[in-house]
């Protein structure tokens, strides 16, 4: 494998976390979530981040949590849906050959936020609707789309099916 680390980016419920950690065990890489390890390091769920200090805050700390990790080897990377947002956070991305978009519609993301008992730990979609959903899945879509290596669709797929796909890519 010539690939020093693995960075997943993707919309919320695209199964960036879940893929990962089947990766990181497949490859034997370490797994690094930006999203958990700011909510470890701040000892605050993100949505109470959200709260207390704004979305402006929080991605200030994502983007320079994730500067900081970015440079580790031997790493898959869960990155937080927002995080191509930032622009050296991106160029970071752009600058990284194994950027993996797990793409999934906003009709899926729908229905596994309707799922998860703990939606109401994502911020932006408390109040979510297939509208809303589609609204920050289209002004992101070419963000993520323009920093990513591979664009692999996780709608019809188990996490091990896509976990496997990622790693044929990295062995081929």
């Amino acid at each position: 494998m010539n690939y020093k680390k693995v960075f997943l980016i993707g919309m919320m419920y695209s199964g960036k976390t879940t893929i990962g950690q089947i990766l990181a065990s497949q490859i034997k890489f370490s797994f690094l979530d930006i999203d958990y390890e700011i909510q470890n390091i701040l000892d605050m769920s993100i949505n109470d981040i959200f709260k207390i200090h704004g979305e402006k805050k929080f991605r200030t700390l994502e983007s320079v949590f994730f500067k900081e990790c970015s440079n580790l080897n031997k790493h898959i990377f869960s990155t937080g849906g927002g995080l191509i947002l930032n622009q050296d956070s991106y160029q970071i991305l752009k600058n990284n050959k194994a950027v993996f978009f797990l793409d999934s519609s906003p009709e899926i993301i729908y229905k596994r936020f309707q799922k998860d008992s703990n939606r109401h730990h994502r911020p932006l979609l408390k109040n979510a609707s297939l509208s809303l959903i589609d609204t920050i899945y289209k002004k992101r879509y070419d963000l993520y789309k323009s920093c990513s290596e591979f664009v692999i669709n996780t709608d019809h797929c188990t996490p091990t099916e896509v976990a496997n796909k990622i790693e044929m890519y990295l062995n081929a």
